[in-house]
């Protein structure tokens, strides 16, 4: 992922699930898997060291990086030290196996919130979320405020009404964070090329 010197990069990912053994066979992730419970043959270390290497070599310092939940299982002073190794200015949106807010920030978020919306570069309106939203309509996103949903939750399926929603679960970005203001431009590119051809 490149650096850009004249501007702070804006990154997201989500659904890491350290410490979950169940979720190697689950997701289908590319870590060894042992049937046993607990974990006894260091499936799970492995994974967690794999994506803190793929996170704090491509994030740097001063990157903002998104987070959109479910980072870990565990009480939080299982996933602390490693919350504390990862680069960037984190903000958690929070996922359904994240604790409360107050513990989240208890444990190390600087910022923790349900859902968030940004503006990128290209003046796009995207709605962060840990969940695809799936009770609305182009018009209806637009009523609310934004063009696009970025999402987690749903690990390695696609998103449901793709044309609004954009998964960035690890399994779907090489558990790499993706560049925010790249990501939603290439979509709304595709979605809009996609849309003149079923009107023409």
């Amino acid at each position: 992922m490149a650096r850009r010197n004249d501007f702070m990069r804006h990154l997201t990912f989500s659904d890491h699930h350290f410490f979950h053994h169940k979720i190697i066979k689950e997701a289908d992730r590319p870590f060894p898997f042992c049937n046993n419970s607990p974990c006894t043959n260091n499936c799970v270390a492995e994974m967690n060291r794999f994506m803190v290497q793929q996170w704090n070599d491509n994030v740097e310092d001063d990157d903002v990086v998104y987070y959109l939940g479910d980072f870990s299982f565990g009480e939080p002073s299982l996933w602390r030290p490693i919350l504390k190794k990862l680069r960037g200015q984190k903000i958690l949106i929070r996922g359904n196996h994240d604790p409360t807010p107050k513990k989240c920030l208890e444990s190390g978020w600087p910022a923790v919130h349900s859902q968030l919306v940004v503006t990128t570069m290209s003046g796009h309106r995207v709605l962060l979320r840990h969940k695809p939203w799936t009770s609305f309509s182009s018009c209806h996103a637009t009523a609310l405020g934004f063009e696009v949903v970025v999402h987690g939750h749903i690990h390695n399926r696609p998103s449901p009404h793709g044309h609004l929603n954009i998964n960035v679960c690890v399994e779907r970005t090489g558990y790499k964070p993706v560049e925010l203001n790249h990501l939603v431009d290439e979509h709304m590119r595709v979605m809009g090329y996609s849309r003149r051809l079923t009107d023409g």
